[in-house]
């Protein structure tokens, strides 16, 4: 028989050591950018373009899809479906996205330790993330890498009147291979 006080230490002990768990996510990152779309759905792009983007509403496409998907309305196909997107015109709202950055923000809100991994790129001004996984639950970021002469993920939203929206995706850093060996990475 195990006598009462050292069964209510085990017990807070136990209660201690389920605080102190961490959490750890492994996932992507993206700058997310929204963009509400006019009653015509038309989206303009680099000097001259515009498109209709009614035909793909509701769609989650990669940057490459995207262009496939509008094509038809374009006069000469652009080489770079990622550059492409980034000549989207319209007054955009910036927010922190991808599905690793907010699983991250999410859980550390609970009041647990949480740690993100994940690649930035060295071309985006990632502060405002780093900010926002501070502010939104104070998420570890020591471990995430910062890859050059790459972007970090961008996702454009495009918002219907009607609520819908089109998503279109450039993975970016997302996309990177990970260094396992190197410095502070177990």
């Amino acid at each position: 028989m195990i006598p009462i006080a050292l069964s209510v230490g085990i017990v807070v002990l136990r209660r201690l050591n389920r605080r102190k768990r961490k959490i750890l996510v492994l996932g992507s990152v993206n700058i997310d950018l929204f963009v509400d779309l006019e009653k015509d759905n038309v989206v303009e792009f680099g000097e001259d373009i515009s498109v209709n983007v009614n035909g793909i509403k509701g769609s989650t496409l990669r940057s490459e899809e995207f262009l496939a998907k509008i094509k038809p309305q374009l006069k000469d196909a652009p080489k770079s479906s990622d550059r492409f997107l980034l000549s989207m015109k319209g007054k955009f709202v910036e927010a922190t996205g991808g599905k690793g950055a907010n699983t991250s923000a999410a859980a550390a809100t609970s009041g647990r330790f949480c740690e993100f991994i994940g690649n930035f790129g060295k071309l985006s001004d990632n502060t405002s993330i780093f900010k926002d996984l501070n502010t939104y639950g104070n998420v570890s970021v020591d471990r995430c890498q910062i890859i050059p002469d790459i972007s970090t993920g961008t996702a454009f939203i495009m918002k219907f009147p009607d609520g819908d929206n089109t998503i279109a995706l450039i993975g970016g850093a997302n996309q990177a291979k990970w260094v396992v060996d190197r410095p502070g990475v177990r």
